[in-house]
């Protein structure tokens, strides 16, 4: 509490409809009388240096928790975020809480997380079923303003802050001052998006109505792309659960619901549905591939060579990202696996059919698998 900005502290205030008398600053004092109460104020001087600031800050917090009904921590942290949107991803299983993820899962839940942002950024120009490129100077301006927070106690838990002076809808951020917010910021109406579709998404889950949900899905900002990062925060192995928390900054003013959203880990088949619904020809198309391996799963044969399912890291050469996919290789293809494999730095290259569902997908019928720099000796 001791490092809230004075500044920050009187935003937040404001932010929640007390009166703010600009007279008390040339007293070098921040005073607000309580919107319906009388003779209610709250004073805090201008300065975090000053003698009484500490001890004013006690006053004021004790306050505003018992008018607000919220602890004092929770406050604390709200001033400090005051001009961000937050996102909270709590993972959690029913059996209890989910304290840690393994490090190769935790880089798919972010990839996850990311897709879901620019996905809704991406739909706010564009309301279409599926992306190919989750691209676009304003979204990725978007993304790179937010910042990744710490866990909490309890189960573990993936915060975005999400600041509102990220960028404006024109793209001229030297305009786009906290001074100046707009009464709709890019970076709301990205949050806010985000926020509804998958509101309307946990509907059509828990109504079974998938169908007509589908028809409308792009309308509400859900996609593919959307589904996909969805379902990589649904792990397979820990088969957890998921919440989604926003906490809107009080700086604008939010007209939607406040409720917290849970996807259940039982929903992941029927999102797994609605992402392959939402993907346009998706599962016929052959192409070339080029990534790494990164696990190899074969067993022995009876002629004593290896063969069996390998996981690869593929770039996908209409979008620029990279997915995971697993595919069988022959004992042939899989010893050349083996090879880039264990040479860091290979790469290799794969044709075949790769399905749409969560990762890692299932690469069909893989043929003509190569070490890139070696195609013509190994091939």
């Amino acid at each position: 509490m001791h490092e809230v900005s004075p500044t920050h502290l009187r935003d937040y205030v404001k932010a929640l409809g007390w009166t703010f008398v600009e007279e008390a600053t040339g007293d070098g004092l921040f005073l607000f009388n309580h919107p319906s109460e009388e003779f209610v104020q709250l004073k805090f001087p201008t300065a975090a240096d000053a003698p009484d600031y500490r001890e004013s800050l006690d006053i004021v917090f004790n306050k505003l928790a018992e008018f607000s009904a919220r602890p004092i921590s929770a406050i604390s942290e709200a001033i400090e975020q005051i001009n961000s949107d937050k996102i909270r991803f709590r993972l959690f299983k029913p059996s209890g809480i989910l304290e840690t993820v393994s490090i190769s899962d935790s880089s798919q839940m972010l990839d996850g997380i990311r897709r879901m942002l620019l996905s809704s950024a991406c739909s706010l120009k564009n309301k279409r079923s599926h992306h190919p490129r989750l691209r676009g100077t304003l979204a990725q301006d978007f993304l790179n303003a937010c910042q990744l927070g710490h866990t909490e106690k309890g189960s573990f838990i993936w915060k975005v802050s999400c600041p509102l002076d990220a960028v404006t809808d024109d793209g001229d951020t030297s305009q786009n001052t906290l001074f100046s917010l707009r009464p709709n910021p890019y970076t709301r109406k990205v949050t806010s998006l985000l926020h509804s579709g998958l509101s309307g998404l946990q509907r059509a889950l828990l109504n079974d109505s998938l169908e007509t949900f589908v028809e409308n899905a792009p309308q509400q900002g859900v996609t593919s792309n959307l589904c996909e990062g969805l379902l990589s925060l649904l792990d397979e192995k820990t088969k957890n659960s998921l919440e989604i928390i926003s906490d809107w900054s009080p700086r604008v003013k939010y007209e939607g619901s406040l409720q917290k959203l849970r996807f259940e880990y039982d929903y992941a088949s029927r999102i797994e549905d609605i992402q392959k619904a939402l993907t346009p020809n998706a599962t016929e198309e052959t192409n070339d591939f080029v990534g790494t391996v990164e696990k190899l799963e074969g067993e022995t044969n009876d002629e004593g060579n290896r063969e069996g399912f390998v996981v690869l890291n593929l770039l996908i050469q209409e979008s620029g990202e990279t997915v995971k996919a697993r595919g069988y290789l022959d004992a042939k293809s899989h010893a050349i696996a083996i090879r880039a494999y264990e040479k860091e730095g290979s790469y290799i290259s794969v044709k075949g059919r790769l399905k749409p569902g969560r990762q890692p997908r299932q690469l069909v019928s893989p043929s003509g698998f190569c070490i890139v720099d070696r195609a013509r000796t190994e091939k």
